[in-house]
Order: C-alpha cells, then structure tokens, then sequence
C-alpha cells in the first residue's frame, strides 16, 4: 500500500510536538496544548488507528491476524530494548536516577530489580513514557477482529462498546481491574488509561476501513456544521487558555472535564472538533500538509519514538541538571538539537529497510553445472 504523505506528515509533526513536550525545554511553552485541551499524544493515537484501518486490507482474518501479531511482537520488542537500556541505567547510575525528576517512578528498579525486571517484561510495571508502547501493543492484537467487524457490517456497534469502554473508565474502570492484581502503585502501571485512550485508536480504525472502502457511505456533512465546530473549537481555545473568564459559566469543573490521563469528556470532545477540522483541511488544501521531514520522521514512526524515549532519560540523568542553572539559550540549544537528532533513527531504519527490500528481491543463486 503506497503512503499517505499527509498521515505520515501529521505523524511526524505529533512526535516532534510530544518530544518537545517531553524534553520540558522553553519551548514547551508554546507546544502544549496551544490549540485547545488537545496534545499531540490524542493525535498521534488517533492517527496511529485511522492508518492501521487503511493499511490492513487482506480479505482474510488469518492474514491480517498474522501481519497484527508480527507488528505487535514488533512494537513489544521496542519496548523490552528501550525498558532493559533504563533499567541498566538506572543499575549503572543510581545516583543519577536518585536525582532525576523520575526518582520516584525508579525506585523499585533500584530496591527490587528482580522484581522491576520480571514485572517491565511483562509490561506490568512502566516508568516515565514507557506507557505507551505496551498499549499500541495490545490495541494491534485486538486490530483483526475490528476489522472482521468492519467487514460485517458491524462498525456501530464496535464504536458503541468502545465508547462504553471509554464512559465506564470514567467511573474507575482501570482501578477496579488493577488494584487487586498487582503489587504496584496505580501511578507505576503507566499514565494513561488503556481503557479510556482506547476509544481514540479505535475510531481511528472505523475511519481508515470506511475511507478506503467503497460500500460506507459518507457521514453527512451539513453546510452548518463547519462555522459550529469552529465556534465550538474556538470557545475551548479560551477556556484552554483564560480559564478565568468560564469560571462562572460552565456547571462543572473544566479540570475534571479535560483530565488528560482519563481522557475526560470535554477534551474527548475538543479532540473531536479538532480532528474534523484537521480532515476538512487536509481534505480542501492537502498541498499544505507535503511536509518532507515530517512526512520522513512519520513514516518511521516506532524507531524515532523509541530514540525520543531513550534520549529524555540519557538527558535527564546526564545534561539536564548541569544547564539547568543556566540562561534559556543552553537549553533552547538543547531542544532544537534534539529535534533534529530525531533525522538519525529514521535515516537509520529507512536503510535498514532498504537493504532488507534488496536483499529480498536479489534472485537466489543457483549453483553452475
């Protein structure tokens, strides 16, 4: 299946926006959340489905089952690299770790490390951004039956159960299931709520599979609808930013209503809005999103993720605390030079598959009479 330069762009842009929220550079300023209660991880999920739905097209369940599985055991395997580099860090350089703003995320690495290590493997326990990797793991493994639902005829009712998925994480679904299994902490078993971000990846799947078949109708799309998510979009931007002024307006606490971790209902809503303006865009003026780096490091996606992950603890544990003292320029200089550092994993893994697509298709040889 050829790329879709757009996605990948999108893509790209959504990881260097997160490694920029991440690093907590003096740029983060301006990449967090400016557009709304909105970051680059709803996207980046959001997007990871809807290409998921347009690149799985094999008829057969077994097929896609296969191809599911091998990007699943490939996505574990980033994880378990990334999980076993941090966990010899943290072995290496314990005062490093002690110091670091993740000190308490590492603590059982350093006090029971047999214990870290059978439980990180098992992706039961996950320190800072080691959340998300095990998630897309298990989200990929569910990707053939949603498919086998899609084809049926079924897609309403796969969004249906998602959706009830995301309403009852609401109520503490994911606490309700953890908190009689496991020796750990809530906060170690990883950020985000599987449960509740599910939803995202699973929309994503139902809009791929509709966009490239020909059999789904289109949704309807009123000339009205446009000015109102617009409006909608717009009111959510100031209660983003001047809080103040709908403190007095809104009958609930926006904190609640836009909780991150459990996608909360309101910045579920705000990631709606958004997105169709982004598809209206793209749709209208696809030219302007021919990003070619973005488009580049996106069409990588797994291997600059995993280099963002491995790099914020290399730089926490050993640059951050000396340039902290220091004048904004260090650290704008770190930030932009760790931007462009994402170019490496992608360059890298882009030959890899290169040299793995020649080798490939060389003809075997046959030996000479």
């Amino acid at each position: 299946m050829k790329r879709n330069d757009a996605l990948d762009a999108l893509r790209g842009l959504f990881l260097v926006v997160m490694t920029l929220n991440h690093d907590g550079g003096p740029l983060r300023r301006l990449t967090h959340e400016p557009f709304g209660f909105v970051s680059a991880a709803e996207g980046f999920f959001l997007l990871s489905g809807l290409a998921t739905g347009l690149a799985y097209t094999a008829p057969s369940f077994s097929s896609i089952a296969q191809r599911a599985f091998h990007n699943a055991r490939r996505i574990y395997l980033y994880h378990l690299l990334s999980f076993l580099f941090v966990f010899a860090l943290v072995q290496l350089f314990p005062l490093a770790a002690a110091e670091s703003r993740w000190t308490d995320r590492l603590l059982i690495i350093r006090e029971e490390p047999l214990s870290a290590l059978l439980l990180g493997a098992a992706t039961l326990y996950r320190p800072h951004f080691f959340d998300i990797l095990p998630m897309y793991t298990l989200l990929v493994l569910v990707v053939p039956f949603l498919i086998r639902r899609y084809q049926n005829g079924s897609g309403t009712a796969v969004l249906l159960f998602s959706l009830s998925l995301w309403g009852f994480s609401q109520a503490g679904l994911r606490e309700i299931f953890t908190a009689p299994m496991l020796p750990l902490p809530q906060s170690e078993l990883g950020y985000f709520d599987l449960f509740a971000w599910q939803f995202l990846f699973v929309l994503g799947t139902w809009l791929g599979f509709n966009g490239r078949t020909t059999f789904a109708a289109r949704l309807p799309d009123p000339p009205v609808l446009f000015p109102i998510v617009l409006i909608l979009t717009f009111l959510l931007l100031l209660a983003r930013h001047q809080p103040a002024l709908f403190d007095s307006v809104f009958p609930f606490s926006i904190q609640q209503a836009t909780e991150k971790s459990h996608l909360g209902w309101l910045r579920l809503i705000n990631v709606l809005l958004i997105t169709y303006l982004t598809a209206r865009l793209v749709q209208a003026y696809p030219h302007l999103f021919r990003w070619r780096w973005f488009a580049f490091l996106g069409a990588h996606s797994l291997p600059v993720f995993t280099y963002h992950l491995l790099m914020l603890y290399l730089l926490e544990f050993f640059v951050r605390k000396p340039i902290a003292s220091y004048r904004t320029g260090p650290a704008l200089l770190l930030s932009m030079l760790f931007i462009l550092s994402l170019t490496l994993p992608a360059w890298v893994h882009s030959h890899y598959k290169e040299r793995k697509t020649k080798t490939r298709n060389q003809p075997a040889l046959t030996p000479s009479t």
